[in-house]
């Protein structure tokens, strides 16, 4: 008979925290969407959050609920979640999903939509009818990719939403397609203090192998089809061996019949919508997934959480009562 050992987290402050721009609250979800108009284009205001334009691309639904901003050269649009009510101090905290699009989405700064073209309508109906009643942050970038040009900027703005706009730091959920998928597991690895989950799609970035160390404890679940060349089967299979051999919480799910344009078939998995919702900053990894033990046997798990938290303390449902530990990264039981 096994004996599942229950380990549970909390955690004192939480990280360190990017700087956040000296500024009034500019989001608001009452914004208004305003045309693009190449006659009078709208001025960049470095440092500064700013309401922005969009330019129409005819998507085949309708984006008008996703409000338009930009920050230091990067357009990004914003929709905030179903109970959200602005400036009401209701003690509500809301997860957010930061969103990286492919390569075939980028635009100019003036875009500003062509990256809702893929997932933006299905993301946007499961916040509508409350199935994540959380923000959907879509950056666009202007040349294909991103890079930490991108990804400290929108730190900055998801430290302003928890500013001003109820945003829960701890559940930062980090989602991206193709090139985005390859940015997905780059700003995991960048800033694992900040990013709670990660669910990357046609990509497998082989390059941050030798970096697992840094972000061994964040969960993964990645897709890749059996058909792509860019990531390979080969590829795949390198960074969930990679990951696993470190004891990473790692979800790999292989479409042996596709190509590169498996998202779709990702995002719609019946139990998608159950990890987006199944996150917090605080619950540790159990290296290598092991909770299972006889009563009889030694409870020899391993856990942890990322580097930079000062306190954290854990108990276990042996009928024993509890015990405590406020080391400041990992503990073994």
């Amino acid at each position: 008979m096994m004996k599942k050992v229950l380990l549970l987290t909390t955690i004192g402050l939480l990280f360190i925290a990017a700087k956040v721009a000296a500024q009034p609250n500019i989001f608001d979800p009452a914004d208004a969407i305003v045309p693009y108009n190449s006659a009078s284009p709208p001025a960049t205001n470095w440092g500064n959050i700013q309401k922005w334009v969009v330019t129409n691309r005819g998507l085949g639904f309708t984006t008008s609920s996703f409000k338009s901003y930009h920050f230091n050269g990067i357009s990004f649009r914003l929709k905030f979640p179903k109970t959200y009510q602005h400036n009401v101090a209701d003690g509500k905290k809301y997860p957010v999903m930061i969103f990286w699009h492919g390569a075939g989405e980028k635009g100019t700064i003036y875009d500003n939509e062509l990256q809702l073209l893929h997932g933006g309508q299905l993301f946007r109906d499961r916040v509508d009818n409350g199935e994540f009643d959380g923000f959907l942050l879509y950056p666009q970038n202007t040349n294909g990719f991103f890079g930490n040009t991108y990804y400290g900027p929108i730190i900055q703005v998801v430290d302003s939403l928890a500013k001003y706009c109820k945003l829960d730091v701890d559940r930062v959920l980090v989602d991206g397609l193709s090139a985005g998928g390859s940015a997905t597991f780059e700003i995991t690895a960048g800033y694992p203090q900040r990013v709670t989950k990660a669910a990357p799609s046609a990509a497998a970035a082989t390059g941050l192998i030798p970096f697992i160390p840094n972000f061994v404890h964040i969960p993964i679940w990645f897709a890749t089809g059996g058909l792509d060349t860019n990531p390979s089967p080969f590829m795949a299979q390198m960074v969930y061996d990679s990951l696993k051999s470190k004891g990473a919480d790692v979800r790999w799910t292989f479409y042996p019949d596709q190509g590169h344009f498996v998202w779709y078939s990702h995002w719609q998995e019946p139990d998608f919508v159950a990890y987006m919702n199944d996150m917090h900053k605080a619950n540790p990894l159990v290296y290598f997934q092991r909770n299972l033990f006889c009563p009889d046997s030694p409870t020899t798990a391993r856990m942890g959480i990322s580097p930079g938290f000062f306190a954290y303390e854990w108990q276990r449902n042996t009928g024993s009562g509890y015990r405590r530990s406020t080391r400041s990264r990992r503990c073994r039981l």
